[in-house]
This record gives structure tokens, C-alpha cells and sequence, in this order.
């Protein structure tokens, strides 16, 4: 079965913060986002992230389109700003959901 989106956000990024969509429900499969005005850090194991990236997360800087595939690590997701910035995440969520 493919893909359709089935919503969406806009997640302004301070301190640790995973998606927060009322559209985020069992029948997503993955998200995918793009990072605007600041660069990010991100993790998909369910622990906070931090801006230094001890806890093995990984980096997206302004323009990056990242995927976040598998309804576990898109419900662990957290990310945070890597400087004094804020940073914005326009993010997709795709599931099984009717068209």
C-alpha cells in the first residue's frame, strides 16, 4: 500500500520537543521534515535530546530534508537547537490513510 500524507505541523524548536500533532496517530508511518532558520539536533531513541549531541544525535542544518521512517522512531522523535537560534520544522507525516 502506498504512502499519503495524512497531516501536518510546524514545530518551532527551542528546547527538546518531539512532534506534537493531534495527527499523529497509529497510521503514521513516517515523517519527513525540513529545517528552516537554524540548525538542529535529533534523535530517534526516545531519550531528550541534547544541543552538544552526547546522546549520539544526529545534526540537520538549515535547508535539510530528513525522513524519519518507522511509527516507533517517528513516536521517539525529539529535537533541539544546536545554537542560540530557534529553529522551525515544516513537517509531513505519511501513513495509510484514505486520500
Amino acid at each position: 500500500m502506498a504512502l499519503v500524507t495524512v497531516g501536518s505541523e510546524q514545530i518551532t524548536v527551542n528546547t527538546a520537543i518531539g512532534f506534537t500533532s493531534t495527527e499523529l496517530t497509529d497510521s503514521v508511518m513516517q515523517a519527513s521534515f525540513q529545517v528552516e532558520d537554524a540548525s538542529i539536533r535529533f534523535n530517534t531513541t526516545g531519550v531528550a535530546a541534547v544541543a552538544d549531541g552526547s546522546n549520539g544525535e544526529k545534526t540537520g542544518n538549515i535547508g535539510d530534508v530528513v525522513t524519519i521512517v518507522g511509527s516507533r522512531d517517528v513516536a521517539n522523535f525529539s529535537a533541539i537547537k544546536k545554537g542560540s537560534t530557534n529553529a522551525k520544522l515544516q513537517v509531513s507525516f505519511e501513513g495509510t490513510g484514505e486520500v
